[in-house]
Order: C-alpha cells, then sequence, then structure tokens
C-alpha cells in the first residue's frame, strides 16, 4: 500500500514538475503569436454561427470583411518593410468627408482592422479620416511574431510616410487599445508627426501587464509562473519586463493626450487610467471612463458620447489639415 502511494506522490511531482516547465512557454506562446484574425479567420466564424441555423439576422451581420460594405470609401494599403514583411493597413474616408484630421488606429494583441471597421463608420461620420493597421504578427500582416516593441514603433513611422504621399498632412493622431496603447505612446516620443494620442485601455508597464495576464489565467497558481513567464517573454521578443514603463513615458509627455477606460465585465479598471492621467503634464489632456457598448443601458448614447468626444479631442489637438483630396478611388 506504502510503495502505492509512494509511487501516486512522485506520480503527483513529475506533473508539477512538467506544468512549471511547460506553462510559462505555453502562456508566452499566446502573447507573441496571438491568433490571426484576418478575412479568413473570420470566414470561419461566420460559417461556425451559420451552421447552428441561428436565428439571430443581426448577429450574422455583424460579419464585416471591408469598410465598403458600409459604404465607406477607402483604400487596402500594402507595404513592405526594411526586412521584407508586409504591412496591411486601410485608409478610410466617409464619401462626404474627403478632407479631415487623420486618425491611425493600432489595434489590440487579439484584435485587427477587421474589428474597426464599425469604429471607422462612426469617426469617419464625424469628419476625421482613419486609418487602421495591422501590425506585424497580426491579422493580415506579415511577420512571424507581435512584439510590440521598437520594430513596431519603426513601423508606425513608415506607415506615417505612406500616408503623407496620399494626404498633405502636418500631424497624425494616433489611436491605440491595450498593448496598442503601449505601441502608440512608444511611436509619440520617437516621431513629432504625432501631434497627439489616445491610449484605450493601457497598462502601467509590461511588468505590471504579465504579472495581470499570468494572475488572471492561473489564479492562486501564477506565482509559480510569474517570474520563469518573464524570461520567456524576454527571450521572445528582446523586451525586458522592466524596459517598457508607460507610465514613466506619460510622465515625459507633453503632447495633447486622451485616455479612455472601457469597462466592462471582464475589465473593471478604471485606476490604471486615472493614475496615468494624474502623472501626465499635457495641458490638452483629457480622460472619458464608460460602459462597453453591449453593457450599458443605452447603446446608441454611449456611442454618441464616446465618438463625439473622441473626434472633438483629435479635431482640438491638431492643426488644421490642407484640403487635398486622396489620391485614390472608392474601392466596392
Amino acid at each position: 500500500m506504502k510503495a502505492k502511494e509512494a509511487r501516486l506522490f512522485f506520480i503527483f511531482l513529475l506533473a508539477i514538475v512538467a506544468a512549471y516547465l511547460a506553462v510559462p512557454t505555453v502562456t508566452v506562446t499566446e502573447l507573441v503569436y496571438p491568433i490571426r484574425k484576418d478575412s479568413v479567420f473570420l470566414r470561419n466564424q461566420q460559417v461556425l454561427l451559420e451552421s447552428k441555423n441561428t436565428s439571430d439576422e443581426e448577429a450574422v451581420k455583424k460579419f464585416l470583411y471591408n469598410p465598403g460594405q458600409l459604404g465607406l470609401a477607402y483604400r487596402d494599403i500594402t507595404t513592405a518593410a526594411s526586412d521584407g514583411d508586409s504591412l496591411r493597413w486601410w485608409v478610410i474616408n466617409d464619401s462626404v468627408f474627403t478632407t479631415g484630421y487623420h486618425l491611425l488606429v493600432i489595434p489590440d494583441m487579439n484584435e485587427s482592422r477587421l474589428d474597426y471597421i464599425e469604429f471607422a463608420d462612426e469617426a469617419t461620420g464625424r469628419g476625421l479620416t482613419v486609418s487602421v493597421a495591422d501590425m506585424r504578427g497580426q491579422g493580415s500582416s506579415g511577420g512571424k511574431k507581435y512584439i510590440p516593441g521598437r520594430e513596431a514603433v519603426s513601423d508606425i513611422s513608415l506607415i506615417i510616410d505612406s500616408l503623407k504621399s496620399f494626404f498633405s498632412l502636418e500631424e497624425i493622431a494616433v489611436f491605440g487599445t491595450g498593448t496598442g496603447a503601449a505601441i502608440a505612446i512608444q511611436a509619440a516620443q520617437r516621431d513629432k508627426r504625432i501631434g497627439a494620442v489616445v491610449l484605450e485601455n493601457p497598462f502601467i508597464s509590461i511588468n505590471r501587464f504579465l504579472n495581470e495576464y499570468t494572475r488572471k489565467k492561473y489564479r492562486w497558481a501564477s506565482f509559480l509562473f510569474q517570474k520563469r513567464m518573464k524570461k520567456e517573454y524576454f527571450r521572445e521578443t528582446g523586451i525586458h519586463p522592466d524596459s517598457l514603463d508607460i507610465e514613466k513615458m506619460i510622465s515625459q509627455y507633453e503632447q495633447p493626450v486622451m485616455f479612455i477606460s472601457r469597462i466592462s465585465e471582464k475589465n473593471l479598471d478604471y485606476k490604471t487610467e486615472q493614475r496615468l492621467f494624474r502623472v501626465s503634464p499635457s495641458k490638452g489632456k483629457r480622460w472619458m471612463a464608460l460602459l462597453t457598448f453591449d453593457e450599458t443601458p443605452d447603446r446608441e448614447a454611449a456611442l454618441k458620447k464616446y465618438f463625439d468626444r473622441l473626434a472633438t479631442f483629435v479635431n482640438v489637438s491638431l492643426p488644421k489639415p490642407v484640403k487635398t483630396k486622396p489620391r485614390y478611388k472608392r474601392v466596392a
């Protein structure tokens, strides 16, 4: 009997050791190689929903593959980075507003430009020109890894270079959410053509982001994996957890910046944005907190509030754009 108990205990210890060794690697893989939300992924999701014979026609209608489905004029642009990886993004205009203040959108790690078609519809309807980019390792862009570091910052400057060939713009506003917010503030510090930044649900630092990500995923057992996971992340990305400090960057950034707290059942945190707002020395800083649109009692009112304030911030923060039409025709 004792021998059997000893074997079971030994097997249990082996399982613990195996988990200790494997879990950090698996978790970092999720962060560095997120699921690509491109048109193939979206189509598979739509087929899966339709196969369930759903009677919810509104749910099926939400599958949007390009801005043209909402009557928006747009261009699908592909450019190559210096190492040959491709970058893809849309430049989107309302049919009425052919010029306007320009807003470049950087999606979160698990998002893509497909998630921002309705966003672009609302924003362009308020006079903004919107570009939505897939970063490397994300959506339809090239690259194997998603790394919110120097390479991504250089890619933002490359995208702005391209935009200047279509529009006579002096400055641009950049919107980033989650890890996209981390890319946005890094880019704003280095590229003076970025005249304003909008940060939605940013984090304090990559160190705290990794701690929180592990805590949510493994709860009480997170302490077993945090240290090794950070080492794995550094090995995969070259980003040391202590090197990407958003709070420090904000404290040194004096250009207009808007902080947005999107609160939901999955994310009840608004204090992070509040903390960043307080350390910001910008005279043009703003802060907005609101429920996600699907959880608010009045979705239309929440949409209006969100995009009215966003558009106003961009319009007030950037110099008046030159009246130049984009050098392309609408894509149906």
